[in-house]
C-alpha cells in the first residue's frame, strides 16, 4: 500500500516492548506484554483450531485486517506460519488464500503465556 504509514519499531526506538518468546524466561517480561483483546481472541482461536483462513481469524478476533494482526504477533516473537492453498472463489475463478496456524513451539509459548496472564503460573 503506497499510502500506508510505517510504524516505528518500539524495541529499536528504546521502548520496553518484550516478546512472547522472551516471556518464558522472565515473568516481568510477561507482565509488560499487553496484548489487545483482539490478539487474545486470536490466540485462543488459533490454539483451538488446526489452521484457519485469514477471514476466519478476522471474524473470530473481531478485526478487519487479520494479516496485520498476525504481523504484530510475529513482531512479538511468534512464528505463526502460513501456507497458501488453491481454492475456487464465488465467481468460479481459481485463487490462492493463506491458512495460518501456530507451530508447536508457538503453542507452548502461547499456552504458557496465557496461563501466566490468567494467574495460573
Amino acid at each position: 500500500m503506497k499510502n500506508a504509514r510505517r510504524r516505528k519499531n518500539k524495541a529499536s526506538a528504546g521502548g520496553s516492548t518484550q516478546s512472547i518468546a522472551q516471556s518464558q524466561t522472565s515473568h516481568s517480561a510477561v507482565i509488560r506484554l499487553k496484548p489487545t483483546a483482539r490478539m487474545l481472541r486470536a490466540m485462543y482461536f488459533l490454539l483451538s483450531k488446526r489452521d484457519v483462513t485469514s477471514a476466519e481469524l478476522a471474524d473470530a478476533a473481531g478485526c478487519a485486517n487479520a494479516p496485520d494482526m498476525v504481523k504484530t504477533m510475529r513482531d512479538k516473537g511468534l512464528d505463526v506460519p502460513c501456507h497458501m492453498e488453491r481454492f475456487i472463489d464465488r465467481d468460479g475463478c481459481t485463487c490462492f488464500r493463506g491458512r495460518y496456524h501456530l507451530s508447536s513451539h508457538d503453542q507452548v509459548l502461547v499456552r504458557r503465556w496465557l496461563d501466566f496472564h490468567r494467574g495460573g503460573a
